[in-house]
This record gives structure tokens, sequence and C-alpha cells, in this order.
């Protein structure tokens, strides 16, 4: 997503919004991009959005570890 889209407006609140799991206001901050990278980056963000309810969160200073 940086690399398509971190000069876009927006870009610091849609990643916090990704990262908190907030879809709707993750579309929000998107929504002024160019329509290529913004379907593109709502269909790599799905999963973040989607989470099974009963899996542990993820805990960030684990991960790739």
């Amino acid at each position: 997503m940086s690399a398509m889209a971190g000069n876009k407006p927006h870009y610091e609140e849609a990643i916090r919004a990704l990262f908190a799991g907030e879809a709707i206001r993750f579309e929000k901050w998107i929504a002024e991009w160019p329509s290529d990278i913004r379907k593109h980056t709502s269909r790599l963000a799905e999963r973040a959005f989607h989470r099974d309810p009963r899996s542990a969160p993820v805990d960030p200073a684990n991960v790739n570890r």
C-alpha cells in the first residue's frame, strides 16, 4: 500500500483505520484515490477486516517471527 499510495491524500489516516480494523473509515479515507489503486488496496485489505472473531488478536511485536 505504501508503494502505491504513500503520497495520496489521507494515506496515514487510511493506514490507521486499516490497523484498527475499521473498514468503513478505511474506505472513507481512500475514496479520493484513483480507482485502480483504491480497488487493489481494498482487495488487499479485505483480510484485515474479515477476521474470525474466535481467533486471538495479533500481537504486532510477534509479527514476522
